[in-house]
């Protein structure tokens, strides 16, 4: 999985399992 920060959000991480 992969963290990334969405412009769109901020200060929220994702984890991208996909």
């Amino acid at each position: 999985a992969k963290r990334f920060k969405p412009r769109d959000m901020r200060g929220e991480w994702f984890t991208n399992d996909g």
